[in-house]
């Protein structure tokens, strides 16, 4: 899910244990953002644009946020 290229440019900030960490993170971070896409799937057929129902303002918020979060939390460890 995260371009090796991504994850590359990342790495390659940290030494040590806490690159191993990061790896670990990462991974994670993989699993969640699988997860967002899944919860998205059950409103929006995947290979296509057509809604298979409205999802409710709360549900299109914590997609929203949880998105977001994952970028910006991307950008800070990308950062170090």
């Amino acid at each position: 899910m995260i371009k090796d290229e991504v994850k590359g440019a990342i790495l390659s900030r940290y030494e040590g244990i806490a690159k191993e960490v990061y790896e670990d993170v990462l991974k994670a971070l993989e699993v969640t953002i699988r997860d967002i896409y899944r919860m998205m799937s059950k409103f929006i057929h995947p290979d296509s644009d057509k809604v298979k129902f409205s999802p409710r303002m709360v549900d299109a918020v914590y997609v929203f946020r949880q998105t977001v979060g994952i970028i910006n939390y991307l950008v800070e460890i990308s950062r170090a």
